[in-house]
């Protein structure tokens, strides 16, 4: 059983995990995520997944995934860079995740651009970077 407490305790951030919601199933914490910002428009709201069964990759791509087998989350930002460079979010939100993976692991892992993460050849996840513009806030 996934413990937010437990997961909380281990980070070092002022903005994400604000409001952490755990379920054990969900159609995708994509669309779980983006329906509590419409109605609190907050950034750092995390969603967790033990299971999801419309999962959505890039494009009209589904994600499929094994229940209690994957670590599926969302997570909400409001947009930090002037409207000009939005795609630095692209490249930095990958850049953290690798980087937080190496911190409590000796994995060797990478990314394929643009939204592939891999271990040792094989993909072991994905990034799905949506951005939507909410009571005049944009959020990603």
């Amino acid at each position: 059983m996934f413990s937010t407490t437990l997961f909380k305790s281990y980070l070092n951030t002022k903005i994400i995990a604000n409001k952490i919601f755990y379920y054990s199933s969900t159609l995708s914490t994509n669309n779980v995520v983006w329906d509590i910002i419409k109605n609190e428009s907050k950034e750092g709201i995390v969603v967790i997944a033990n299971n999801q069964t419309k999962g959505r990759g890039r494009g009209e791509k589904k994600w499929i995934s094994k229940k209690n087998m994957d670590i599926l989350c969302s997570f909400s930002m409001k947009q930090k860079f002037d409207i000009s460079k939005m795609g630095l979010h692209a490249l930095a939100i990958p850049i953290g995740i690798i980087n937080g993976i190496k911190y409590f692991t000796d994995i060797p892992i990478k990314v394929k651009w643009p939204n592939d993460i891999y271990a040792k050849d094989k993909k072991i996840g994905g990034i799905l970077i949506e951005t939507k513009k909410i009571k005049n806030t944009i959020f990603f």
